[in-house]
């Protein structure tokens, strides 16, 4: 309903995910040596975009996680989905480009 969405996008706009312990990941590193992670889940239609994006810039040196197999993952990180971290630290929500992404690489 538009009052839901409203609401989901207030908490977007005036909030942040909190830090999490996520499970380990083998340390792939993008081309440039940077590790650089997806996170997503299925049924996202801004994920896969996010994910082709990544794969333009760093090949398949990337890890991708589905936040659904985790409940904790699910918890924290549903609404920021796809989520793009490099080297540990948030990066782009929702959208990346391949120039900003190599920027930041």
């Amino acid at each position: 309903s538009r009052s839901s969405a409203s609401r989901r996008r207030r908490r977007r706009e005036g909030s942040t995910p909190e830090p999490i312990s996520a499970p380990p990941i083998s340390a792939k590193k993008c081309g440039v040596g940077s590790r650089v992670v997806v996170y997503t889940a299925p049924g996202c239609h801004l994920c896969e975009p996010a994910v082709e994006v990544v794969r333009e810039v760093c090949g398949t040196d990337f890890e991708q996680v589905d936040i659904t197999t985790d409940p904790e993952l699910e918890r924290r990180y549903r609404e920021w989905i796809p989520l793009v971290k490099i080297d540990g630290v948030e990066r782009f929500r929702y959208e990346v480009s391949a120039d900003d992404l190599r920027a930041v690489l």
